[in-house]
């Protein structure tokens, strides 16, 4: 049964009930970046400050894996909904971006065109995926390349239809590896 520790202003963190008693010994607040971070002493210096997340996953001062929010939540700390990951792998689990005007990760309108164009990132390179004449046409092209480029770490547009459907299913039965 997942329990809550408190972080301040009211904001509370979901933890798995085998990492409570260790985790509820230290402080906790909210970084400027929305995680649960603590001040514990150091042996270099007078203190240091750790992520709940990282401490929860394992992760050692200095290791620099990331640990990925599966559901995106940070206040979300069960260890069922964290992940360990390369950079890359943490990108592409990014929500859509409060400046997108398409209301779809990786498409945008293209005004030369007027059509809708679709952009994915892979391996530090973003890949041109085509022009749509809909923006659902377009969110779906960038699902099929998420779903194919990104395996588990793949956030779909939510299309509606046909395109929703088959794009889950393909989601689902991806064995959740990364193509090359």
């Amino acid at each position: 049964m997942p329990k809550s520790i408190a972080v301040g202003s009211g904001a509370e963190v979901i933890v798995s009930d085998e990492d409570y008693a260790a985790l509820s010994r230290h402080k906790w607040h909210l970084d400027i970046d929305g995680y649960a971070r603590s001040n514990v002493p150091s042996d270099v210096r007078r203190q240091t400050q750790i992520h709940m997340h990282r401490v929860i996953a394992g992760l050692a001062r200095g290791d620099r894996r990331y640990v990925d929010h599966i559901n995106g939540n940070k206040l979300d700390n069960r260890r069922e909904n964290l992940r360990i990951c390369s950079g890359a792998e943490n990108g592409w689990n990014v929500r859509l971006s409060k400046r997108n005007s398409s209301g779809y990760k990786g498409v945008s309108f293209e005004k030369r065109s007027g059509k809708w164009q679709v952009r994915i990132r892979q391996k530090g390179k973003q890949i041109f995926l085509g022009y749509y004449e809909f923006p659902e046409e377009a969110a779906h092209a960038y699902n099929k390349a998420a779903v194919r480029l990104h395996g588990e770490f793949a956030v779909l547009n939510p299309v509606g239809g046909a395109f929703y459907a088959s794009d889950r299913a393909a989601h689902h039965t991806t064995g959740g590896g990364n193509a090359d």
